[in-house]
């Protein structure tokens, strides 16, 4: 037996954009075939963007997909098969169906001809209507779907909306507010939401020290931490995501005394507004590669003092910072 056939009025279709992972075996074409077949005559207007890995298992090939056809349209499906034809055009069926409901209105199923079927025999004294005139549009280009083995959980349930949650490490290098350039980590929790990312940033930067005109023994090493918001809109190019973000830092400075006998050190608050662009290349559904560069601009600007040698350091008036690291993204 083979699967149903299923056919499609071919008008019009939206844009789909696939990047494809998957050994050379198992390409996209049959995968974006089917989906282009699919989707003629869709109402969708968005551009639909999928992201789909393929490997190849015990038991078969398994397909994992994340796509996004804008508002409501969003979201993941997985699934198992003994061939890569059968698990790529189920993904392409499923994926249809979750950004263009009305595409089961559109599928027609073609009976296979039975051979052993015997021809109906009408008296002759029946009447017999002649048929009504099918109003449906003619037929397109028929596409045929395997029965799929397995599905994984929750692949046929639609999400009402895309949420995502992310976890970044980063190192970083800054200057301009502490003595010379200096490094540090950063860490990054938040989430993504189609073209907005709200993030909750910590960071830790080293001591650098600074020594006195007076004396070149004596002098300060003076270290930083904050914890800040941002509020990101993220365009894309492509692939590769754009982030551009506002918000505000709130932490200490902390100076300590350097080649005194009694060292005293001081903690004093630190408070400031940046702004900030970036780069987020996703390698895998769940892991980018990101760059930042910020410009932060503080809001208090404290010196920092020997008794009886004088100004060590001044908080300067902008702070320039790199960032460079993972994140991880979940589901």
């Amino acid at each position: 037996m083979t699967a149903p056939a299923v056919a499609a009025a071919r008008t019009s279709e939206p844009s789909i954009d696939v990047r494809w992972e998957g050994p050379s075996d198992c390409t996209s074409d049959t995968f974006t075939d089917a989906l282009d077949r699919m989707l003629v005559g869709s109402s969708v207007v968005d551009p639909i963007r999928v992201e789909a890995s393929v490997v190849r298992t015990e038991e078969g090939w398994s397909i994992s997909t994340d796509f996004d056809a804008g508002p409501g349209r969003a979201g993941q499906r997985s699934f198992q098969a003994p061939s890569c034809r059968t698990v790529t055009q189920a993904a392409a069926l499923a994926i249809a169906i979750a950004v263009d409901p009305t595409v089961l209105d559109r599928l027609v199923v073609a009976p296979e001809p039975s051979a052993e079927a015997e021809p109906e025999v009408v008296p002759e004294r029946t009447a017999v209507p002649a048929p009504a005139a099918d109003p449906s549009p003619p037929l397109g280009p028929i596409v045929a779907v395997e029965p799929v083995s397995a599905l994984a959980d929750g692949a046929g349930v639609e999400p009402s909306s895309r949420w995502r949650g992310l976890v970044g490490f980063a190192g970083l290098i800054d200057g301009g507010a502490l003595p010379g350039p200096g490094g540090g980590i950063a860490a990054t929790v938040g989430v993504l939401h189609r073209r907005f990312r709200g993030e909750l940033v910590g960071t830790r930067r080293f001591p650098t020290r600074k020594m006195t005109s007076f004396d070149p023994r004596v002098g300060g090493e003076l270290s930083q931490w904050s914890v800040g918001v941002r509020g990101c809109g993220v365009p894309s190019l492509g692939p590769v995501e754009l982030p551009l973000c506002g918000g505000f830092d709130a932490g200490q400075t902390i100076g300590r005394g350097v080649g005194l006998r009694d060292p005293l050190t001081s903690a004093q608050p630190w408070l400031a507004a940046l702004a900030e662009a970036g780069v987020a290349w996703p390698v895998r559904p769940w892991l980018a590669l990101t760059l930042r560069a910020s410009l932060a601009v503080p809001l208090l600007r404290q010196d920092f003092s020997i008794e009886d040698l004088g100004l060590v350091h001044r908080v300067g008036p902008v702070q320039g910072r790199g960032l460079a690291g993972l994140e991880l993204r979940f589901p």
